[in-house]
């Protein structure tokens, strides 16, 4: 979405807001206090696109992204299976002109999102 802000004539600013990318993941949980999604993301140097996981030996660490999966429905709903559980959920990644957001998707909904700050 490309928005065009023009409350004055004279200074028009253009923000842009790019979904960059939203990965499906699926967490396998044991009780409780095993609620928490971590991931990493790289980029190679030299190029601006962002990744989620290294294949590449040259990617660096640009930022972190941690999902409290407490907060689903789901989740609470199956505490205490026996042998556990599996819960899945989206990960995105958006930008908003200057700005990075880190996004939290359960059933297709936006459940969550926090700025993400860069290494």
């Amino acid at each position: 979405m490309t928005q065009i802000d023009c409350d004055d004539p004279h200074i028009c600013r253009i923000m842009v807001q790019v979904e960059i990318r939203k990965t499906i993941c699926t967490k396998f949980s044991r009780n409780l206090n095993d609620n928490v999604f971590r991931t990493r993301i790289f980029r190679q140097p030299g190029n601006r696109d962002l990744k989620r996981y290294v294949d590449e030996d040259s990617l660096e660490e640009v930022c972190k992204q941690v999902a409290d999966l407490r907060t689903l429905p789901h989740f609470s709903q199956n505490i205490g299976h026996e042998g556990g559980f599996y819960t899945e959920f989206a990960l995105g990644i958006e930008v908003d002109t200057d700005v990075v957001y880190g996004i939290f998707y359960y059933n297709e909904l936006e459940w969550g999102r926090i700025m993400l700050d860069f290494l």
